[in-house]
């Protein structure tokens, strides 16, 4: 069987049990290492060019599907949990503001009920309203909203009818500016108060429940509505617990839905005098959960009731949501029950999304806040980072192969070239170039020792050269001699006379360097001078820079002075409220006794005119107070433009004593420089001092070198007369016109003496 078979039966062979001692099988062993060692010589047989880019190229392939996988699996991992994590942050973070805002008009609701500005408000309407007559709601429904000069929707802007001195007339037009700024400021969409028989006596915003009665025993328009549950249930409670109605459609607001809280109003003695509501702001409520920091263009904040309708607008819808839309899913039951949850889910769009829900407590109701987002946004950035992956690994691959290739061409190719230009030294071609010599790997080694077999090659053709040259180099250095010999008398000739000139400028040499060094010692007694100068300009810049940090204190101490008198001008300002606040009392004082006083008849009128100037004199003070803290405001702007003036004096003086400390620095720098320019001058002095003598030695030495050159134009003259004593000659021709005519090297010449 030949020998190329086996490696095709080893396999066939083994399935088919035959048995390792059989006759006709063959080893196992001795057959595979035979074709491993085919497989390797195939292998080794493949150019470099070749294996070394598919190398190449298979590493990174496996490199890059393992990184590449690894890091698709653990970024997307980390990325989901990370998005997880965010809305679980969201969700807490909006259920924080929720909570710290209901809670803030849980404490507005109970200030203003227990200020006695509203105690009295409430007392001074229902004698009001008690006054009006037989029909006091038609009488005052017709004042303030039939007659009204605003249109609807702006009713709130009538502060009292004009000329009318009703007692309910003057306490309103007294009133209804502070509580509506009060809802304008907190946003509140109605501020109401009642007295203890269910009259809405007073309205800020005056819709068409204003001024009717809203108790069940009297037959109330509106009381089965979210207000007159928020009325009773504020009646039934003792005065500081506030009552929570949840929201549903309220009609005299066009039927949007309401909500609304409410507390009893208790007067000194502790008894009920009425009861205040606010109807709760939708706006503020929904800019709070329309927040879309971090959630992206699907993401949404949800704030859902117990019948997991909505109970705040959202962003992303185009109308109103506030029981309209709705959510209900494993998670959000989950957080009623209690219990913070995230999970995936679907959307109230109906989308797949990530869902995380917290319970939110609102004036004793279960509410939910809820955040979601579409999982195709969230793993948006799954599918870019696999994207990117497959792009960065294949433009790997690519760049790996191309980088293969180079380097197979750049290992194979040098190897090729070295190879040919060892054939043609072989063929003794010497004059062949050797590239690569410069390389410091295995390739610039072989080069090297090429090299060096070539120039051992090119020594010994030039040894061979030299040996045929030799027998006429010492004709022509004869002949060279004779010629150097004159030669050589002219130059001492000439160095003969070049010795005088040199001894006459050697001394002119000496004369300047003496000049030289005076004026050196000179330049150095003005450079002392100048270092003395520099170190006084450091005393004065250091005293400068001192003065300045000084003026920097005394800066700082005026900020702090500016700062005393700031806070002593809000001091003045709290004052002034205090003053504004006792002029309120005081009007609305003289307004009951000015009550009273009409109560009284004619027996009350001289009472009724004093209470009428005091009036005039409070309102005068509350405007002084007003004008006074106009002033004080005016006064601490001022105060804070001063404190920024100087603190930007301080600014520019803290620069000033830093330049003052570059200045110094500069001049330290400069004065070390003129101290070490004195050193250098010295030194320098002391060189010329060194050159001169040099100087003076040399004058003596060119003395000598004249009589010396003197000395060698007489041995040139008698060299020259030893070499005539010499003739060349050769054999049968002029070995000078023979040496012209050919390159060719005689075989002998003969040096004779004239003397034989």
């Amino acid at each position: 069987m030949p020998v190329s078979w086996r490696c095709m039966l080893v396999n066939p062979l083994q399935q088919a049990g035959f048995a390792r001692d059989s006759a006709r099988a063959f080893r196992e062993d001795e057959a595979i290492s035979f074709c491993s060692r085919k497989k390797m010589k195939r292998i080794s047989n493949i150019r470099l060019a070749i294996k070394l880019p598919i190398i190449i190229a298979t590493a990174a392939l496996v490199a890059s599907v393992g990184v590449g996988l690894g890091s698709y699996l653990y970024s997307s991992q980390s990325i989901q949990h990370l998005n997880e994590e965010r809305l679980t942050l969201i969700v807490e973070a909006r259920r924080q503001q929720l909570d710290f805002y209901f809670t803030s008009i849980k404490n507005d609701l109970k200030s203003v009920a227990t200020n006695p500005n509203t105690r009295l408000s409430i007392t001074n309407f229902s004698r009001g309203w008690r006054s009006e007559g037989k029909e006091p709601a038609k009488s005052l429904y017709d004042k303030y909203v039939t007659n009204s000069p605003f249109p609807i929707g702006q009713k709130q802007k009538l502060d009292s009818t004009k000329g009318s001195m009703a007692l309910y007339d003057t306490a309103h037009g007294v009133v209804h500016p502070w509580f509506r700024e009060h809802l304008e400021d907190n946003g509140y969409y109605d501020i109401f108060l009642f007295d203890v028989k269910g009259n809405l006596i007073y309205s800020v915003a005056k819709e068409s429940d204003y001024s009717t009665n809203f108790s069940e025993e009297n037959g109330g328009e509106w009381a089965d509505t979210g207000l007159g549950t928020a009325f009773r249930q504020a009646m039934a409670k003792p005065a500081g617990e506030q009552s929570f109605v949840d929201f549903k459609p309220y009609g005299p607001s066009n039927g949007d839905p309401a909500a609304f809280l409410s507390t009893a109003v208790a007067n000194d003695t502790g008894e009920t005098i009425g009861v205040l509501a606010y109807q709760m702001p939708i706006e503020n409520i929904s800019a709070i959960t329309n927040t879309v920091a971090g959630l992206g263009q699907t993401g949404e904040t949800l704030l859902l009731g117990p019948d997991n309708l909505m109970r705040a607008n959202s962003h992303l819808s185009t109308g109103p949501d506030i029981l309209i839309g709705k959510l209900k899913n494993g998670v959000t039951e989950a957080a009623f029950s209690g219990t913070p949850n995230s999970d995936h889910g679907i959307s109230r769009f109906g989308n797949d999304a990530h869902i995380a829900a917290t319970p939110l407590g609102v004036f004793g109701a279960q509410w939910v806040v809820v955040v979601t987002q579409d999982l195709d946004e969230l793993n948006a950035p799954i599918a870019g980072l696999r994207n990117a992956i497959l792009i960065i690994s294949g433009t790997a691959l690519i760049l790996m192969g191309l980088i293969g290739a180079a380097v197979g061409r750049s290992t194979s190719l040098p190897i090729t070239r070295l190879s040919r230009t060892m054939d043609a030294l072989a063929r003794n071609e010497l004059d062949v170039s050797i590239g690569y010599v410069d390389r410091d790997d295995e390739i610039g080694a072989m080069a090297r020792t090429v090299e060096i077999f070539r120039e051992s090659a090119l020594k010994v053709e030039s040894m061979n050269v030299d040996k045929q040259h030799a027998d006429n180099l010492s004709a022509d250095m004869i002949r060279q001699l004779r010629v150097t010999s004159g030669s050589l008398k002219s130059t001492a000739e000439e160095i003969s006379h070049s010795s005088d000139n040199l001894s006459k400028r050697t001394e002119e040499q000496a004369a300047s360097v003496e000049r030289t060094a005076a004026a050196v010692r000179e330049i150095n007694t003005n450079v002392q001078t100048s270092t003395k100068r520099a170190e006084e300009a450091n005393v004065l810049v250091s005293q400068a820079e001192t003065n300045a940090e000084r003026s920097g204190e005394v800066v700082e101490t005026a900020v702090e002075a500016m700062g005393r008198i700031e806070a002593s001008s809000k001091k003045i300002a709290n004052i002034i409220g205090v003053i504004d606040e006792i002029s309120f009392q005081t009007n609305l004082l003289a307004l009951n006794a000015g009550v009273e006083a009409a109560r009284a008849g004619e027996a009350g009128t001289g009472f009724a005119v004093i209470a009428q100037e005091v009036r005039e004199l409070a309102q005068r003070s509350a405007d002084a107070a007003k004008e006074i803290k106009a002033l004080i405001t005016t006064s601490g702007q001022e105060v804070k433009s001063g404190v920024e003036l100087v603190n930007e004096t301080g600014s520019a003086l803290n620069v000033i004593v830093s330049e003052v400390r570059q200045i110094h620095a500069h001049v330290s720098a400069i004065a070390d420089a003129a101290r070490e320019q004195s050193a250098g001058l010295q030194d320098i002095n002391h060189s010329i001092k060194t050159i001169d003598e040099a100087t003076q030695q040399n004058a003596a030495m060119a003395e000598q070198s004249t009589a010396a050159s003197h000395i060698l134009a007489n041995d040139v003259s008698r060299i020259n007369m030893m070499l005539n004593e010499f003739e060349i000659g050769e054999g049968g021709g002029n070995p000078t016109e023979e040496t012209s005519k050919s390159d060719n090297i005689p075989e002998s010449y003969s040096i004779k003496s004239r003397a034989a």
